[in-house]
């Protein structure tokens, strides 16, 4: 089975950074398409406002088991 071009990975940056930053996540997909315009027209522009702030904070994570048919 082949990877999906469409799909977005999660990521991250480093959450409490001295250094205010910011990144754009695509699809392989985009990025190969951004890669050729970039190849053909020299220039691409991203442009993204961001309000943002820090606190600290919690969240859970579920997790589950599916039992399989194998007794091993």
């Amino acid at each position: 089975m082949g990877e999906d071009e469409n799909l977005i990975r999660w990521g991250h940056l480093e959450t409490f950074s001295p250094n205010k930053t910011f990144g754009f996540m695509v699809s392989l997909k985009t990025a190969r398409g951004l890669r050729e315009a970039a190849g053909a027209w020299h220039i691409i522009r991203l442009h993204a406002l961001v309000k943002a702030g820090q606190h600290a904070s919690n969240y859970e994570v579920v997790t589950a088991t599916i039992p399989g048919a194998d007794p091993s």
